[in-house]
């Protein structure tokens, strides 16, 4: 049970990431708030990181 509500929570974490890297203004959930949009140099290491949550969710 414990295993399905953590993968729950994960893959929504990897949806935001997703639409974050789009460019939808979903930037102030994340790093408090700092950016509304996320700056193309730290879409590229949100890339990084969504592409290590993929594989780890898999």
């Amino acid at each position: 049970m414990i295993a399905i509500i953590g993968a729950g929570v994960f893959s929504i974490v990897i949806v935001l990431s997703f639409l974050i890297v789009c460019g939808f203004p979903l930037g102030e959930l994340t790093m408090g708030g700092r950016y509304k949009i996320f700056p193309k140099k730290l879409r590229i290491v949100l890339v990084m990181q969504l592409i290590i949550q993929i594989f780890l969710w898999s």
